[in-house]
């Protein structure tokens, strides 16, 4: 406890603040300031994010440390622990789970939590950790924790693509999170369904007016980076057939919230999404490939018209709908599109089965087949 607000005296000298300009900057009264700094109590958590922001240029550092080292009362842990879980801070989070201290009606939300980093650790499969989230959802009886367990099986959805199974897992997460009483939990757990839903129209339902919308409220709720970052990663990619300037600005948006919060690792991911979309979007001159994989050297060469170079490259990968589609667009053979259309449909991925789908268009052979496959 005494760390953090060290750190918060050091920078309140640095930035000049006193006790009184301190409490009035984050909307509390100077007694109370008085009181956690003597240790008497605990500054809550949404004032401690405030002071953070104000005494960190916007960044989160203080937070993160009390989310750590210095809450102990319940209400602020497990605040900590979804602030933590969504900004995937994930050493952070399994400091709190291994350390802190619930009673026993609390516990539940421990194990709640343990499935939230299990899920975003990848420590245990999909399969087993599907089967804990159903076995500890007839369990737990907290109803904040409940939404939250069906919020955790549609990402595992995601992950794996089964796009028709998120969409019906959001809608029975969105009437659990809307019969939540108001409070910062509840507009967390709402933006984690808005994301969900998000991705829901735009892959699934192939509808980016709706994906949009979705995406624009989880930018809104200025619940986190992580969350303003993907929200901007689902708008540019909702652009990527109809504009791809847009798209790739957007794309690089989310780029840079995710470099400036220290997450270099999701934006080197995200960089890859850019030169995608200048690929799909036919930019294949002077193109630096140092940093591309292998898959991403074979699309731009087979946009290019280099067929032989892009299977050459394809030939050692494993086959994924995506690789059927540059394979398609290497050779011109309607049969790969046929089959990473099928395979992109069968996951529910609508949006991307876009794909092959236009180019299955382009030939007499396929084109009717691919209508009937495309529509459902």
């Amino acid at each position: 406890m005494g760390s953090v607000l060290l750190m918060i005296e050091n920078e309140l000298q640095v930035k000049g603040f006193n006790q009184k300009t301190f409490a009035e900057s984050i909307g509390v009264k100077p007694a109370t300031v008085s009181k956690v700094f003597k240790g008497i109590s605990e500054l809550g958590f949404l004032y401690m994010s405030k002071t953070s922001r104000l005494l960190c240029d916007g960044k989160d550092s203080i937070l993160r440390a009390a989310c750590v080292s210095y809450y102990e009362k319940p209400e602020n842990v497990k605040l900590s622990l979804e602030y933590l879980s969504t900004n995937r801070y994930l050493d952070d989070l399994k400091s709190v789970l291994d350390n802190c201290h619930f009673n026993a009606k609390d516990e539940q939300w421990r194990t709640a939590y343990q499935m939230v980093y299990d899920f975003q650790s990848r420590e245990i499969s999909n399969e087993d950790l599907l089967f804990n989230i159903r076995d500890a959802f007839n369990e737990i009886k907290d109803p904040f924790l409940k939404a939250l367990l069906h919020i955790i099986e549609g990402n595992i959805y995601i992950r794996t693509k089964e796009y028709n199974r998120l969409f019906m897992m959001a809608e029975k997460s969105k009437e659990l999170v809307n019969d939540l009483c108001d409070c910062s939990m509840k507009r967390s757990l709402q933006a984690r369904v808005n994301e969900q839903f998000a991705r829901g129209y735009l892959f699934e339902k192939c509808d980016t007016e709706k994906a949009r919308e979705y995406a624009n409220l989880v930018i809104s709720s200025k619940i986190g980076a992580k969350f303003k970052a993907d929200g901007y990663y689902i708008i540019g990619t909702s652009f990527l057939f109809e504009n791809v300037g847009q798209a790739i600005t957007n794309l690089q948006e989310s780029v840079r919230i995710y470099r400036e919060s220290g997450r270099d690792n999701i934006a080197t991911m995200m960089e890859r999404n850019i030169e995608f979309a200048r690929t799909v979007g036919g930019y294949t001159e002077d193109r630096d490939t140092v940093d591309m994989d292998e898959s991403e050297k074979a699309f731009l060469h087979a946009k290019k018209g280099e067929g032989k170079e892009a299977l050459r490259l394809l030939e050692n990968l494993a086959e994924t709908p995506f690789r059927l589609y540059y394979k398609g667009v290497a050779t011109g053979n309607g049969i790969h599109h046929f089959e990473a259309l099928k395979k992109l449909m069968d996951s529910g991925n609508k949006f991307y089965a876009s794909l092959p789908y236009q180019e299955l268009l382009k030939s007499e052979e396929y084109k009717e087949i691919a209508k009937v496959l495309y529509k459902k």
